[in-house]
């Protein structure tokens, strides 16, 4: 709203600008959807008249219809180049990977998978990404070579998840630990145990967030692992070739120090799809998204005992705020 004001842009600058800005606001409205359900679609700046004050829920369908229209055109706009903390091209293919593998989820229509597959092989191909070797390499703080978009933390801007994930005696809080069901879950082999967990005595914790003394840590928001992840699920789900599918699950196993998967069975495949992104993304915010939108949260999750659970509630601040949205508009349950 406020870059055609700004003086002294030049125009290649401004178109820039609006393509980050618009990556932005779909990952906003990605991130709302998948804990809420519809939610008000804001696509302008909140003005004092009651009908830009009070905004109802939109429909999921409706939210990501508008994730979708600002990635497209964000993608004539974003610059190519990946820098560290910038989106960039390669960001807004990733995001319509996963926001395309979400929605098939929800809605079942298949051209999404296409979607899903083509977008997430743009972030393979397109951009001189590869996986790194070594994979307690990518939590070093060091630039590597798999990753798409990350958000950079400082000592001004500080990252505080290693103080909540360390244990007491490593001055850390120690409020999330690791499960004894998800530290048994490796095998031997599996490389990312420890470079994912560490163990305080017999107290398992988390060290993929691991500068709690000045909290510098970068969060990923998308690196390449989950590229090849979501186009083998995406070609399991469209009945694809196993080879096509064994292709890039192999990629993460593999370099994961385990033996590549050989099955052909569609099933079996998709169940080691969702082992390996439980191991592969630890700790990294997608465990909880991808058994809710698999619909596999009350079958796996300890305490989660009714679909109900798997939307947030509405905050009643919100409820109190918009007078488009009352108790009526609360997810059921709550």
């Amino acid at each position: 709203d406020r870059i055609p004001h700004v003086d002294d842009l030049t125009d290649a600058q401004a178109s820039e600008f609006l393509g980050e800005l618009y990556f932005l606001r779909a990952l906003a409205h990605f991130d709302l959807v998948r804990l809420y359900g519809g939610i008000p679609l804001r696509t302008g700046p909140v003005t004092p008249e009651e009908s830009s004050l009070n905004v109802g829920r939109s429909s999921v369908e409706a939210v990501y219809q508008q994730i979708f229209a600002d990635l497209e055109f964000a993608e004539s706009r974003i610059t190519a180049s990946i820098i560290r903390g910038k989106a960039s091209l390669a960001a807004v293919h990733a995001l319509k990977a996963r926001a395309s593998l979400y929605f098939y989820n929800h809605s079942q229509t298949g051209s999404y998978l296409d979607t899903a597959i083509q977008a997430s092989t743009a972030v393979i191909n397109n951009f001189g990404l590869s996986l790194e070797a070594d994979f307690a390499y990518l939590f070093s703080g060091s630039n590597n070579s798999e990753s798409v978009f990350e958000i950079e933390f400082n000592e001004q801007d500080r990252n505080r998840m290693g103080e909540y994930f360390f244990p007491t005696d490593l001055s850390g809080r120690y409020e999330f630990a690791p499960t004894e069901n998800f530290v048994d879950a490796f095998s031997t082999a599996d490389q990312r145990l420890d470079a994912s967990i560490a163990f305080s005595g017999t107290e398992p914790y988390s060290i993929k967030y691991n500068d709690i003394e000045t909290g510098t840590d970068n969060i990923y928001v998308f690196r390449l692992a989950e590229m090849h992840l979501i186009r083998a699920e995406a070609n399991a789900l469209k009945g694809a070739p196993a080879e096509d599918i064994l292709t890039d699950l192999n990629a993460v196993r593999e370099r994961a120090g385990l033996l590549p998967a050989t099955s052909t069975n569609l099933d079996v495949l998709l169940a080691d799809i969702e082992d390996q992104r439980w191991k592969e993304f630890a700790f990294e915010g997608h465990r909880w998204f991808d058994l809710v939108r698999t619909q596999r949260a009350v079958d796996v999750l300890e305490g989660v005992e009714h679909i109900n659970q798997t939307l947030f509630p509405i905050p009643l601040n919100e409820i109190l705020a918009n007078d488009a949205i009352d108790n009526n508009d609360q997810n059921p349950g709550y």
